[in-house]
């Protein structure tokens, strides 16, 4: 186990896809309901990959600087990137109280 950048690629790739299967599966959840529920949680989604893109770039960007920059600018990618996490919780829990309300009205229709 020497290779340790071997398994961060693997991570990085893993992720990557997944944020990407995220955001297919928000994409068709928001074409048959949309909702401010369903815009959150694509918003949020595909704010991650970006914030995820930016974060990888800066941190390359501020390694020229110092280790010192670069510590500031991951935690500031931290703290920042947990932002496309809130909008898409915030997104989800609007849709689940949506669909929740529109269960009980078919169930209980008077």
């Amino acid at each position: 186990m020497k290779n340790f950048e071997f398994l961060y690629l693997i991570g990085g790739i893993i992720s990557l896809v997944l944020q990407f299967l995220t955001i297919v599966a928000c994409a068709l959840l928001f074409s048959k309901n949309r909702t401010l529920g369903t815009i959150l949680m694509l918003l949020g989604s595909f704010l991650t990959v970006i914030f995820y893109g930016l974060s990888i770039f800066g941190t390359q960007l501020m390694a020229q600087k110092g280790a010192e920059q670069v510590a500031k600018t991951g935690g500031l990618f931290n703290l920042l990137g947990q932002i496309p996490h809130f909008l898409f919780v915030l997104g989800l829990l609007l849709f689940i109280v949506k669909y929740r309300k529109k269960e009980s009205v078919q169930k209980n229709p008077g």
